[in-house]
């Protein structure tokens, strides 16, 4: 017996919901978007054309409740990750929500708590985590090969100069560590396989309680040192980087975060050194694909809800030792 597709509705008419899952899901069969819904009707109706998706729903609430969905692909702005996750779950619908998971620690908790209740799936867009290029840097710290962890540095910057941008808005949970950092904090979290203390970070702020750039310390249970940077200053290089330093070797990986566009793997241990690219299909196929299985087939997901509420909370961690509030 054929099983029906996942069929998503998608939250927000923005951007990323082409690369993250419309593409993705015209080479999945067994995942199909059926619907969208936007704050604008006419703005839903376009983005529904221009995709050949089959219908718009006049507000997120009946797309949510909406009996032909599924699961909810939330690709709304942080501050509104909370509510509509909480009530997509209490629809019955499994959600995969963009990175921030949430605008706290406290909010991810409660969604994760809400998913358990539900029995659904609830995980965290962190796209990175599922190519072929992040299981292997994670291996190598994993396997030994360079010895014991000693200390990690990461960091995303992305230059954000138009300042009507989200991203540069308090009042939508935005600023550079909830938009940029969330990731090298989760790719440092991902090696050691455990939650950091922050010991020390500094930001600067452009717009009143949204950092423009961030810089923190962090410390593993292992004793590892971490490091994360992440900007969104007009003037900054976009640049994404990994660089691990064990008792035994080095490795330095050139794009975590977007393998598929070009990626460099270098590590050099005693026994010399070696560079490679690591191939692979997008993220966000593998991202698709990954979540699908569990849905249909059960399982966890590396980006499920215990992981975003450590993910979360290291981000509050980190706001509160810069002398910020957490979103």
């Amino acid at each position: 017996m054929t099983r029906r597709a996942l069929r998503f509705g998608i939250l927000g008419a923005a951007r990323i919901a082409a690369p993250a899952l419309i593409t993705p899901c015209a080479s999945e069969p067994r995942a199909v978007v059926v619907g969208v819904a936007s704050r604008s009707r006419e703005r839903a109706t376009a983005f529904a054309r221009q995709h050949s998706i089959s219908w718009t729903a006049p507000n997120y609430g009946a797309l949510v409740r909406h009996p032909d969905v599924d699961a909810v692909y939330n690709a709304l702005p942080a501050s509104s990750h909370f509510e509509w996750t909480v009530e997509a779950l209490r629809a019955g619908k499994h959600v995969l929500c963009e990175k921030p998971f949430a605008a706290n620690a406290d909010q991810a908790e409660r969604m994760v708590a809400e998913a358990e209740r539900a029995g659904r799936v609830v995980a965290e867009a962190f796209h990175y985590r599922y190519h072929p290029l992040a299981h292997r840097f994670i291996s190598v710290c994993q396997s030994g090969m360079l010895g014991r962890v000693e200390e990690l540095d990461a960091g995303f910057n992305v230059p954000v100069p138009n300042r009507g941008d989200i991203r540069w808005q308090a009042s939508l949970a935005g600023g550079a560590t909830m938009d940029l950092g969330c990731y090298p904090i989760h790719w440092l979290r991902a090696i050691c396989q455990s939650e950091p203390e922050v010991r020390w970070a500094e930001a600067e702020e452009r717009t009143p309680g949204v950092d423009a750039c961030m810089q923190a310390d962090l410390r593993f249970p292992d004793g590892a040192r971490g490091r994360v940077h992440c900007s969104m200053k007009a003037d900054t290089t976009r640049e994404a980087w990994l660089h691990v330093r064990g008792s035994a070797g080095e490795m330095r990986v050139t794009n975590p975060l977007a393998p598929h566009l070009g990626n460099e793997l270098r590590v050099r241990t005693r026994d010399g050194e070696s560079a490679q690219a690591v191939e692979g299909d997008t993220t966000y196929t593998y991202q698709l694909g990954a979540f699908t299985d569990v849905v249909l087939d059960g399982g966890e997901l590396p980006t499920g809800g215990k992981d975003a509420i450590g993910n979360m909370r290291t981000i509050d961690a980190v706001y509160r030792a810069a002398g910020m509030s957490p979103r």
